[in-house]
């Protein structure tokens, strides 16, 4: 097989302005490529942006200067991430549930074992139960 064109990889020539934010940069002219640049939603609309290396200050960059390709790549980052976020999320509201099932099963063992306590009203003001163990222990150590 034979290369028949190389194609170049894409630059852009970028200022930093410190548009990101509106707070001025230091016109410094920097050659950026692909992995200077990263994407982020606002407002639900994607916008790409790179971080000056000389003062810190965010750079948005006009989509329109980004070739397509690219700005497909940097969107599959954000997709990703929010993919793993969601994961993160469910994952987190399964374990929560696990607990609930688990405390509403030891609450009604102690039901079982001490019908005369109302251990449902007591976990409707977790403050209350706290207080009353803290007088119980308090007694315990006279």
């Amino acid at each position: 097989m034979k290369i028949v064109n190389v194609s170049e990889d894409w630059h852009l020539e970028a200022t930093c302005e410190g548009n990101f934010h509106h707070d001025g940069g230091c016109t410094s002219t920097f050659l950026l490529s692909e992995s200077d640049i990263y994407p982020k939603l606002y407002l639900s609309e994607p916008i790409f942006y790179w971080v000056c290396p000389k003062c810190g200050h965010l750079n948005i960059i006009p989509n329109e200067q980004i070739p397509k390709y690219i700005q497909n790549d940097l969107l599959l980052l954000i997709n990703c991430r929010w993919t793993i976020w969601e994961e993160v999320k469910l994952e987190s509201f399964r374990i929560q549930i696990e607990n609930l099932k688990r405390l509403k099963r030891i609450a009604e063992e102690e039901m079982k074992e001490h019908p005369d306590i109302d251990l449902l009203e007591k976990l409707k003001d977790p403050t209350k139960m706290v207080k009353e163990n803290i007088k119980k222990l308090d007694k315990i150590k006279k």
